[in-house]
């Protein structure tokens, strides 16, 4: 928990700070601060398998630029929420209709995309993480199949705590 806190209390910080700027409607001040809070918790994956907040952000950030007009960055942002979590899905009653409609075309078009898989090979005993969500580690090499295209991240920790994220 220290070290999870040390790798995303900046990024969870300016995400609690974006959201204060987003609730007042203060869009374009949010859109900075929550840039800053996706690349910070993004970088802090490095040291968590939590991305939760990052999601969070990703999708607070998609509808900040969507308020000030700015479509591609929400598309953007709202890409990445749906790389990192497929399942996800805007309910009509806490988002504007066109916001859901927004969100619902690029996650259709993602997901239409082909698959992608990729080997990981980690040392015995080692833990593996996917942006975020364990991976059931199978043997010294490990496939990971049916991604979505995109950035993704990967965490292996050995027995002794020693960690390599790409």
């Amino acid at each position: 928990l220290i070290v999870e806190g040390i790798f995303l209390g900046p990024g969870r910080r300016a995400l609690e700070e974006g959201r204060i700027l987003y609730d007042r409607g203060e869009f374009e001040s949010a859109v900075p601060i929550l840039t800053f809070a996706s690349e910070s918790l993004r970088d802090g994956l490095v040291g968590s398998s939590d991305n939760k907040d990052l999601i969070d952000t990703l999708l607070l950030l998609g509808l900040a630029n969507a308020a000030i007009g700015n479509e591609q960055a929400a598309r953007y942002a709202f890409a990445q929420v749906v790389v990192l979590e497929p399942q996800r899905q805007l309910d009509r009653f806490n988002y504007p209709p066109k916001i859901v409609n927004l969100f619902n075309e690029i996650r259709e078009s993602y997901l239409e995309n082909p698959r992608y898989s990729i080997s990981i090979i980690s040392p015995e005993g080692a833990r593996l993480f996917m942006d975020g969500r364990p991976i059931e580690r199978t043997d010294r090499m490990t496939k990971v199949t049916d991604l979505l295209p995109g950035q993704h991240y990967v965490l292996i920790q050995d027995e002794e705590g020693r960690r390599s994220f790409e």
